[in-house]
């Protein structure tokens, strides 16, 4: 933090990470103390106790749920929209975009030898990219790959959401609301677990409020999920063509005749072969 800030301005921003509730900060503001350094090293103490038992909870019920069932509905969402658009591009990033068109040729280059290091650090041995790692030889072209690999590792993680089990569960979650059963014993155990940062009654008369606000809006969200449920067969149909895009672009980065695939790969493990049979040759003439 800035040596400028001031004691307000370190208050209100504990209360915004729930640190302390607004009743202490009005206390705390009006008065000279706690002071400027009390406060930094009441800071740090939290913190560090976040560090070793996790985060002190500081939810009301409402808060609770509301957390819970965005999350649930975000990452359906977010499962839906990302499988979608790999049915019409090869991968989704910005920043691919922003690397290729606002980098200089010696930028990018740099960049993407910096990932080659990586790659190999890491041992990356997808059977799918394998032959297709080891064969670029243009820095630009193991760029334009690894968009490809993060991309399908990101649609194999979002198959895992979207199942029609996890759709039946989402749909009735927003349905019920704040008045989920499940909520109300995972708040109250939750409670259990931290009774010393819940001394106020809040808390509490929170917990037994039999509907939030916020449920009439959990209905609404409801109503937006698609309807439409991607099929995994056809998926793949529509995801295989976007392989094919992805060789041709890989094709003219590496300045190569122009390939499927499947073809490009039969075609880099052939020529790997070649090249280290060629290799093993003059390694034995020389011996």
């Amino acid at each position: 933090m800035s040596k400028q800030i001031t004691r307000e301005n370190l208050i209100n921003c504990m209360v915004e990470e729930s640190l302390i509730n607004t009743n202490i900060a009005e206390q705390w503001i009006g008065a000279s103390r706690p002071t400027r350094n009390d406060l930094r090293q009441l800071m740090e103490n939290i913190q560090r106790k976040q560090d070793e038992k996790g985060i002190i909870n500081q939810m009301s019920y409402s808060s609770f749920c509301e957390y819970h069932i965005n999350k649930a509905y975000s990452n359906y969402l977010w499962s839906h929209t990302l499988l979608m658009s790999a049915m019409v591009r090869p991968f989704d990033s910005n920043s691919w975009a922003m690397v290729t068109t606002s980098y200089t040729k010696k930028e990018q280059t740099e960049l993407f030898n910096d990932l080659l290091k990586d790659i190999k650090a890491n041992n990356y041995d997808d059977s799918r990219y394998y032959e297709l790692i080891l064969f670029a030889k243009k820095s630009i072209s193991l760029g334009y790959l690894w968009q490809l690999i993060r991309f399908e590792e990101l649609c194999e993680h979002a198959w895992g959401y979207y199942t029609p089990k996890n759709y039946a569960y989402i749909t009735d979650l927003l349905f019920q609301g704040s008045n989920n059963e499940i909520f109300k014993e995972s708040y109250i155990r939750m409670l259990e677990d931290s009774k010393s940062n819940f001394k106020s009654t809040e808390e509490n008369d929170d917990l037994l409020m039999k509907k939030s606000i916020n449920n009439q809006r959990y209905i609404d969200l409801q109503d937006s999920l698609p309807f439409y449920r991607l099929d995994k067969i056809n998926w793949q149909i529509k995801r295989d063509k976007q392989y094919d895009a992805f060789a041709s672009q890989f094709c003219k980065y590496e300045g190569i005749k122009q390939m499927k695939f499947n073809t490009l790969k039969k075609y880099c493990f052939n020529s790997l072969k070649k090249a280290a049979k060629i290799g093993l040759n003059k390694k034995n003439k020389k011996s």
